[in-house]
């Protein structure tokens, strides 16, 4: 009998950098995480890592497209598992997230932009993609480098698993006290793959952010807060060992915090930062729209003109909601983001769920810089106009509705981020 699955592992690390500051444990933690995988994988297919040693200056930039191109090419089951690690060098440019291979040059031209990535792994058809990213090194500064986000949105629209060493802006960290020296996320996710009962992408998140905290903290290092992007939902309950659904968690009151607010006002780097801060499963609505809309494959319109043309012309205006119910499964605490309709918002109330409401607002010149800085130019346009013309679609969606429902607590995101996450925390600290 043929086993029900099977687990494919690709794993890359580079020290060495022709036209950046090369690194020290990237070769370590891709050799480690690639062994680890394999000793877990009950049913291993392929596994694959590529390092630069004995003064080989790889994996350069075609190296790196070759494993691309394998796993888009695997033709993997609905049941298999695929994994893509990655430690070295990234960087955000123009609003696209980009792996640093050996070769890159200093204009990025010839870096892997984890769009390829993405679709590499949804191409190799395996039903569980799982994405880690050990990358953001100290080369770029915190504001030139939000390393994260847009792949965090692509893989949750394609439905792949990915765990980022770092939140947006913050720097992925390296100890060569940790013997014989590993990324600080590294070394935290190796611990977490030998501990854990369960190698759920949920149990994980919380014993890699734990362990990161701890990290950071004995050895007086900066903050550093991995995340985690899950979609489907389902996927924060399978085990990547096992490729089983892991269920009945435990009897735990189920608590609910909502946040609704316009585009980009920072709703998901919220959602992501109470994630980890308190132990919530972080869901996005948009997911699910997107989801409707890549399967629409005729429709020759923009997202919004596909929701209001297509997705609730029957006045079925909490429908997205009702795919998120759908999907919920067995979670206890879940976080989700970006409600734009009341009707969602009663349709989610209704589950009875313990539900704490935030509505996160900045004005509009803010949030198109915001816009302009982090997002690719063909996401909605770069003309302030149709920024503003997209927001006033969305507050006659009911957006501005929402945020006059009760028991809606407004919050401001005008000023640090620090701000913004240090006054959510004090807020939720005796609530979540």
């Amino acid at each position: 009998m043929s086993p029900a699955f099977h687990t494919h592992i690709f794993s890359i690390g580079i020290n060495e950098y022709i036209n950046y500051r090369s690194l020290r444990c990237c070769v370590n933690d891709a050799e480690k995480i690639a062994a680890e995988l394999t000793g877990l994988a009950q049913n291993l297919q392929s596994c694959s890592l590529s390092t630069g040693t004995n003064g080989t200056p790889r994996p350069t930039q075609a190296e790196v497209r070759d494993v691309l191109s394998k796993i888009g090419a695997l033709d993997a089951g609905e049941s298999d598992i695929v994994f893509f690690y990655f430690a070295g060098h990234g960087s955000q440019f123009e609003g696209r997230d980009y792996l640093l291979c050996n070769d890159t040059a200093k204009d990025l031209v010839s870096a892997i932009s984890t769009d390829e990535v993405i679709a590499s792994l949804v191409s190799s058809k395996a039903g569980t993609a799982v994405l880690i990213i050990d990358a953001c090194r100290s080369e770029f500064t915190r504001d030139a480098n939000s390393f994260g986000e847009r792949t965090a949105e692509l893989a949750r629209r394609r439905g792949v698993v990915t765990f980022f060493a770092c939140s947006p802006g913050e720097v992925s960290q390296e100890l060569v006290e940790l013997d014989p020296g590993h990324g600080v996320f590294t070394y935290a996710f190796l611990g977490a793959l030998k501990q854990l009962s369960h190698i759920t992408p949920l149990d994980l998140d919380r014993k890699v952010c734990e362990e990161v905290a701890s990290l950071c903290q004995r050895y007086r290092l900066s903050k550093q807060r991995p995340y985690t992007a899950v979609a489907p939902i389902q996927k924060s309950l399978i085990d990547l060992v096992t490729g089983k659904l892991v269920v009945g968690l435990g009897a735990e009151a189920k608590k609910c915090i909502l946040i609704s607010g316009p585009s980009n006002a920072g709703k998901t780097t919220l959602g992501q930062f109470i994630a980890s801060e308190f132990g919530y499963v972080h869901v996005e609505m948009s997911t699910f729209a997107w989801q409707r809309y890549l399967q629409a494959e005729s429709f020759a319109g923009n997202i919004q003109e596909f929701m209001e043309d297509v997705v609730w012309k029957d006045n079925s205006f909490d429908v997205i909601a009702r795919d998120l119910l759908d999907s919920r499964l067995d979670m206890n605490k879940i976080v989700i983001c970006g409600s734009r309709r009341p009707e969602e918002i009663e349709t989610l109330k209704k589950q009875g769920w313990n539900m704490i409401e935030l509505y996160l607002y900045a004005n509009s010149s803010l949030r198109f810089k915001r816009h302009l800085d982090s997002s690719p130019k063909s996401r909605f346009g770069v003309d302030y106009r149709a920024f503003v013309k997209r927001d006033m679609q969305e507050y006659a969606w009911g957006l501005a509705k929402v945020a006059t429902m009760p028991n809606f607590k407004l919050l401001t995101n005008e000023g640090s981020i620090e701000s913004l996450l240090g006054d959510t925390k004090a807020f939720l600290s005796d609530k979540a």
